[in-house]
């Protein structure tokens, strides 16, 4: 498909807004390059949390991050995009704050995504129907921009983009963790937000220990608050250098960048990971892969017939089985990483 020609109405200035999570945001970089470039004379306005910048940020598409911080109101936020002389507003959230931010400027054109049908969303969340999704996240987000521009457009593609000190910085931080850059680099990261998207720990590291049998090193990275996780890897796979704690927000991409593969559940590492070209496996449990693409890359889903049960995860498994995960075997998990070992960065995919 050829991009829309460039319109002689375009927007001098558009706001995109998407304010979480760190996968979601991620993942409006397809969305973002499509709208870049069927119209490359506007000025692309993010707005996002302020913990959330830096995932942005260095975006050369993106001309300013528009943070979102604890003290803003929708009347903060909107009195910045009126001093900016915002001309047009793509709502990739849709929540209630960024509803009334859109209506309290009657006068500028918004689009909104859609994010899924409120039958989809009662039968899913009430009636514990497996989530079937019909095209991916970063499809959804397309769609908006191409109603935006009002013309069929070609796909972007997840990147995910460091700062020009970024890779420099990681590199010495892996080596003052004592990484010896000359030998593979296995990342991964245990964690999620929610409990039923979290593969258990200990297969993490018996996976792990697999790959240090082939001369890899491996890293660990999460939050804070998944040091336990980290800590019960590492009783199966002792050499792993966990830098939970150790990494800041603004260098996790660069650190990601820097391992010749990736293991992770469905997260935004995973997200950051396939947007830097990282072969990456993911793991995924209580929600449905078929909202990304993975070409080039590796997922592992047992499609349990009670899975996926959410769009995000839940706190616990309705069934108090989690058997979406728990069928999920070392050796199953050995299988499908092996091919994603043999050094060699992945093709951009759309999402």
């Amino acid at each position: 498909m050829k991009p829309a020609p460039i319109s002689s109405s375009s927007p001098r200035r558009i706001a995109i807004i998407r304010l979480s999570s760190a996968g979601d945001i991620v993942l409006t970089s397809p969305a973002i390059e499509s709208l870049q470039k069927a119209w490359p004379d506007s000025k692309i306005i993010y707005v996002t949390k302020a913990a959330y910048q830096p995932l942005v940020e260095p975006n050369p598409a993106i001309a300013e991050v528009l943070p979102w911080t604890e003290t803003d109101t929708f009347k903060t936020i909107r009195k910045k995009l009126v001093d900016r002389k915002i001309e047009a507003i793509l709502d990739l959230h849709n929540s209630q704050r960024t509803k009334a931010l859109r209506w309290s400027l009657p006068s500028i054109r918004s689009v909104v995504w859609q994010k899924r049908p409120l039958l989809t969303n009662l039968t899913v969340r009430w009636m514990l129907r497996p989530h079937n999704p019909e095209m991916t996240i970063a499809a959804r987000y397309h769609q908006a921009v191409e109603e935006l521009v009002g013309a069929p457009l070609s796909f972007g593609h997840l990147r995910y983009f460091l700062r020009p000190t970024e890779a420099r910085e990681a590199a010495a931080l892996l080596e003052e963790s004592g990484l010896d850059l000359n030998k593979p680099i296995i990342g991964v990261s245990p964690g999620a937000k929610w409990n039923t998207k979290r593969w258990p720990a200990e297969r993490f590291g018996e996976v792990i220990r697999r790959t240090h049998e082939l001369g890899f090193q491996s890293i660990i990275t999460g939050s804070p608050d998944e040091m336990n996780l980290a800590q019960t890897l590492q009783e199966n796979s002792p050499e792993s250098v966990n830098l939970i704690g150790k990494v800041p927000f603004n260098l996790l991409g660069g650190i990601i960048s820097l391992c010749n593969a990736f293991l992770a559940n469905d997260s935004g590492p995973m997200h950051i990971s396939r947007g830097l070209g990282v072969p990456t496996l993911a793991i995924f449990g209580s929600t449905a892969p078929q909202q990304f693409h993975f070409d080039g890359h590796g997922l592992l889903f047992t499609n349990e017939s009670c899975a996926p049960c959410h769009f995000y995860g839940r706190h616990e498994c309705p069934k108090k089985h989690l058997e979406c995960l728990t069928n999920i075997s070392v050796e199953k998990a050995w299988r499908a990483l092996e091919p994603l070992l043999d050094g060699n960065r992945r093709p951009f995919v759309n999402g």
